[in-house]
């Protein structure tokens, strides 16, 4: 499977093998293909299947959308990279020019990924998540929602979310807004600090404090969990780190409690995953039917 590659750079930027199944007699053997027949929709071939599981990889366990999938976490945002624009290539030059630039390479499936689910994705229609693209002027972002949770955050912040919208709206309505691609009220929404701190599940104050500091250095503040990919991660699921969400925690009460609650999500997603396979469970989950 092709690869991408995306070179991170300012580290200090904020911002085990499954086991051998034995099959001991014949009803086994039976089961065991009835289950694989099963596990998968036909006509996706085993490429595209690749391509997909890597993309909820790097979408659930090192980008956070794990906790949006199965836990408390509204909703899960992540940048996609042009590879065939300038801004990639601007920043490979850039990084050239300036080798005091501390960098690392890492491998990248999240765009690839991304464009096979897009064609494969509708065979998998979600009553309770919203998976789509929301298009800036110069970026793009995957933008994956549990409705439950951003219809509850949304209610209990509305007065928040009007200051920003300039009026009143239906929160049903403003949700499904995006799986109508009716998008403009989410950019307005997406380019605010602190409604973005309380979707992302990074906490209300924690993203107030760091828009003030926004364009000043932070200074003794620490992210929810160290993310260099040179040191082992605190968690591994399907042998890939598997990362609490990402936030700088500024408001000390606040990031406490939030990295204590997504620790033990993290355990009961584990679970949910234990000794099954993930494309599987994470496909299961997205199409349920139960509130």
């Amino acid at each position: 499977m092709q690869t991408r590659v995306k070179n991170i750079h300012k580290l200090n930027s904020f911002i085990p093998s499954s086991p051998l199944v034995v099959i001991k007699n014949l009803k086994q053997i039976l089961l065991f293909f009835l289950l694989l027949s099963c596990s998968r929709s036909p006509e996706i071939n085993t490429e595209q299947e690749e391509k997909i599981t890597a993309f909820f990889e790097e979408l659930l366990l090192e980008h956070g959308g794990a906790y949006t999938l199965f836990g408390s976490k509204p909703i899960t945002v992540e940048s996609l990279i042009d590879y065939s624009g300038g801004a990639f290539q601007e920043m490979q030059n850039y990084l050239k020019t300036h080798p005091e630039t501390e960098s690392i390479s890492v491998e990248r499936n999240l765009e690839e990924g991304w464009i096979e689910w897009k064609k494969q994705g509708q065979k998998y229609p979600s009553k309770n998540y919203i998976l789509t693209e929301i298009q800036f002027d110069h970026h793009a972002l995957v933008i994956f929602v549990n409705i439950k949770e951003t219809a509850s955050v949304i209610s209990k912040n509305y007065e928040e979310f009007k200051r920003v919208l300039k009026h009143d709206f239906d929160v049903s309505d403003l949700i499904l807004q995006l799986r109508q691609g009716k998008k403009d009220s989410w950019k307005q929404i997406l380019s605010d600090f602190a409604l973005k701190g309380i979707l992302f599940g990074y906490g209300h104050q924690n993203a107030t404090l760091f828009e003030m500091h926004a364009k000043e250095q932070i200074t003794g503040a620490g992210p929810s969990e160290n993310n260099d990919p040179r040191i082992p991660a605190e968690c591994y699921l399907n042998n890939k780190p598997f990362r609490i969400p990402i936030f700088v925690m500024l408001d000390i009460n606040q990031s406490t409690l939030l990295v204590d609650k997504y620790k033990q999500e993290r355990e009961r997603i584990k679970n949910s995953y234990l000794g099954k396979d993930f494309l599987t469970v994470t496909l299961s989950q997205f199409t349920s039917t139960t509130d």
